[in-house]
Formats: structure tokens, sequence, C-alpha cells
């Protein structure tokens, strides 16, 4: 970072904030209208001040910065969509409630860090500037290839395959989570991670012997899976509660009386509601993790299917402003030609965009 940075960082006074989510905004007036010249300096602001740059678009540029190790961590999005405008906050991505007036001093350093880039900016550096930024835009510097690497062979998406897998893996995960739980182990969240993460290893193999991508139909099956994991685990402890005692209880039966035991923390006893309210988060928590790492493994894989010449390739057309059949042209052209080697790069294109947001999430 440059020493002026850090000089004028030094003398920031700080405006603490106190809440769930930390947070401070600040909006300035620019001399400048073009909210994507504006999104190019901030670019080099970001860069300029060393933060980690997540996301960029036309109007919009998302950076992270963390104060070390074991302090907090600020998301930084600077918006220049209004004319004349930029609007600039930092929020708190921790559980910290009390930022100290660290989000405050992001905010101004940055506005500082920026100003000086746009003062550098003089009217003919800004010609330069928008031919830079038309450069960019078009991949002026992209070089066509000659040739692509050869279409991989991938087999017809296989659904039924999945849903085995899926299923299957279910009746597994439960088995040990079951146990733990009849031996009165149980975290809430630690346990539902340690399921979902199972899955997620899990079909990470699936999605490739089975070659089946859809996510409308991933999460259908994702979501019939997490049902089968709970009713499972439940079974599960039925048939250890039965081996152990000799009862003579029907499932049913047992269902009701446990539901009528309640959940017992410590020495408090937290009733049936206690009960259904766990049950009602555990199912949440299996959903929100397992949508989560599940369109990880997912995008990960329709990226890898296409070689990086591929994508890029693709990318070079759609900047020349050419619609969809001009680059299934222009593939074909480079000997992927089938609609299927088609769809593996348009859902390629689409899990970089996949990635971003789920960085953005994190």
């Amino acid at each position: 970072m440059d020493q002026k940075f850090i000089d004028f960082k030094k003398t920031i006074k700080k405006k603490h904030s106190v809440r769930f989510t930390p947070r401070y905004v600040e909006v300035i007036q620019v001399s400048i209208s073009q909210p994507r010249i504006l999104t190019e300096i901030a670019v080099k602001a970001v860069e300029a001040l060393e933060w980690e740059l997540i996301y960029q678009d036309d109007e919009t540029v998302e950076a992270r910065q963390s104060n070390g190790r074991w302090s907090g961590k600020y998301a930084i999005t600077i918006k220049t969509g209004h004319p004349g405008e930029v609007e600039v906050k930092s929020e708190s991505t921790g559980d910290e409630m009390w930022d100290m007036g660290n989000n405050s001093k992001r905010v101004k350093l940055f506005l500082f860090a920026f100003t000086e880039i746009l003062n550098e900016q003089k009217q003919s550096n800004l010609a330069d500037l928008k031919k830079e930024i038309e450069r960019k835009d078009k991949m002026s510097d992209y070089v066509i290839p000659k040739t692509l690497p050869e279409p991989p062979v991938y087999k017809d998406p296989n659904s039924l395959l999945l849903w085995l897998g899926f299923i299957l893996s279910a009746l597994f995960i439960s088995l040990p989570l079951a146990f733990l739980a009849s031996k009165g182990i149980y975290i809430l969240g630690l346990f539902e991670l340690g399921a979902i993460w199972l899955l997620a290893y899990t079909a990470g193999f699936l999605f490739r012997i089975s070659n089946f991508t859809d996510w409308k139909t991933i999460h259908k099956m994702l979501i019939l899976t997490i049902a089968v994991i709970f009713i499972c685990n439940l079974f599960y402890q039925y048939l250890f509660y039965m081996n152990d005692s000799g009862d003579t209880l029907n499932f049913m039966d047992y269902v009701t009386q446990k539901i009528e035991a309640g959940i017992q923390y410590k020495n408090l006893n937290l009733g049936s509601i206690g009960l259904l309210i766990v049950w009602v988060i555990s199912i949440g928590l299996l959903y929100i993790l397992g949508r989560l790492l599940l369109l990880n493994k997912l995008i990960r894989y329709v990226i890898s299917k296409v070689p990086e010449e591929v994508t890029e390739f693709a990318v070079y057309y759609f900047a020349q402003k050419k619609d969809e059949a001009g680059v299934k042209s222009e593939l074909t052209k480079m000997g992927w030609n089938t609609e299927q080697e088609h769809e593996m790069v348009f859902e390629a294109l689409d899990g970089f965009g996949g990635m971003n947001a789920l960085r953005r999430m994190k």
C-alpha cells in the first residue's frame, strides 16, 4: 500500500457502530457521470489499497478485507449506478456486534484513495481510460486460437443413477447420526454439518458418474434426501432403542412417546415444543448447508468439464455482441458441434457466474 494511504489512515476519526451486523455507508458526488468509468476507478482504488477484489460488473465493485488472522472480516461494496454518485458501504461479516469504528475507517480510506486516483485522471487520461475500458470489455487483446482442445467424451445424463445414489447415501449417513443420538450425544449444527458434508462429498462422485447437472431436479433430490435422512435417523434410533430395551413398541408409538418426553438440556426439560423446534432447526440447517455445498460441488463439476481455452473462446464472442446462436456457430467451426457440447460450454459459463455468487456469500 502506498505510504500516502497509510499516513491518511492514521488521521481518520472512527465512527463506532453497535448493531447485529455493523456497517457504515457514505455517498459522495463526483464530476464524472459514466458508471462504467467510475467502476474502473473504484477497481484501481481497491487494488491500490491491496484489498481482495471478489466481484465486479458495470455498476458494482465488491471487495473483502481482513484486519488479521484473529480479527473481523469486512465486505466493501461500491455502487456507481446513479450518475455522478459513488456509494461506499463497509459491513462486518463476522459475528461481532460492535465494529469499533473499523467500517467507517475503511469507507473513508477508500474514498480518499478513490478521490486521489480520480484527480490523477486528467481529461486526456480519462480518454485513455475509456479506451482501456473498451479494449477490456471487447477483449481486444485476445488472440483467437487456430484450434481448440477436442471435446471430452461424456455419456448421456442419467438422473436415475443420481436419485439412487442420493437415497442410498441418506440411508448410510443417518445410521451413525442415529447411533450417537441414541447414546445421548447430539450437538445441534455440528451433526447437520457432518451429514451434509458427507452427502456433498458423495455428490461430487455421483455428478461425475451420472453426468447429470440439472439443478432444479437436483434441488428436489436434496429435499427428498433430507426427508429420508430425518426419517431414517428416527427409525434407526427406534431400532437401537428396541434392541437395548427389549420393548415391543411399534415405530409410530415410539415417535409419539419421544415427542411427549420432549428434549432434555442439562437439568431442564424443554418439553415437546422444544423437541419440535430442534427438529425444525435441524431440517433447516440440513437444507441451507446442503443447498450451499451441493451448488458448490455442481458448479465445480460443470466448470471442470470444459477446457479453459473453450470457455474463454465463447466469452470472447459474447463480448463481440454475438447471440447464443452466433457463439454456437463459432464453436461448431472449432470442432465443438453437438448440442450436448454446446450445453456443456454454456453450463460452464453459468458456473463461473455461480462461483462468483458463492464467493460473495462467504
